[in-house]
């Protein structure tokens, strides 16, 4: 604020709204409401209080559910009243179109791999998209491919991003200039996920090997 103190010497500031309250000393506040008439162009008005107005307690309430099953998948289907199956049943109801059921099912990971990690998405979602996978005809090791390839994508995808923010460090340039860089290889990485969930022959050929 310009009024050279030292941060130690106040407390915390809590924001409502259009006002603030800051936490200090008396004589701490009666300096502050002296001197501080302004922050940056916009005018302020202080007025020194011996007591903080009774905040508004948080909305809020309290969920208990009991689920079936310690599995994150499990707790997140009790905690929003929508079981795995109803989930599936939303997904599958978009469309009878195998095509666009296997589309939806690439955008949904991708969309949950650019905002969450590998593991958790790994959990929630498998149990839910594999048996739809599955009933429109794509193999488990093609859909554990698919799932693999869509959030190897999403970590180099904004908003989140983390590899992206790794890259930027190590090789020091703005983030914006490694999206720029990234987006050839997202067509590639678009053009392999695609070729990989409609041509299963490329992810069956090795196992067939072996079976």
């Amino acid at each position: 604020m310009g009024l050279g103190i030292r941060r130690g010497m106040v407390g915390d500031i809590v924001v409502e709204e259009e006002q603030a309250y800051l936490f200090a000393e008396t004589a701490m506040c009666q300096h502050i409401a002296s001197v501080l008439t302004s922050a940056g162009r916009v005018h302020l008005q202080v007025t020194q209080l011996d007591e903080l107005p009774v905040p508004v307690p948080p909305e809020g309430r309290e969920v208990r559910d009991t689920v079936s099953s310690p599995r994150l998948d499990a707790v997140i289907s009790g905690g929003f009243s929508i079981s795995r199956a109803k989930a599936a049943a939303l997904i599958t109801g978009v469309s009878s179109n195998p095509i666009v059921i296997a589309l939806l099912l690439n955008l949904i990971l991708l969309i949950l791999g650019m905002v969450m990690d590998m593991a958790p998405i790994i959990l929630i979602s498998t149990p839910i998209l594999l048996p739809i996978a599955t009933s429109i005809g794509i193999s488990p090791i093609t859909y554990g491919i698919m799932l693999m390839l869509n959030c190897g994508i999403g970590l180099l995808t904004p908003p989140v991003g983390s590899v992206l923010f790794i890259g930027s460090a190590v090789a020091k340039v703005p983030m914006e200039r490694v999206v720029k860089a990234m987006l050839p290889f997202y067509l590639c990485m678009i053009a392999a996920l695609l070729l990989i969930t409609f041509i299963p022959q490329i992810t069956l050929f090795l196992p067939s090997l072996f079976m």
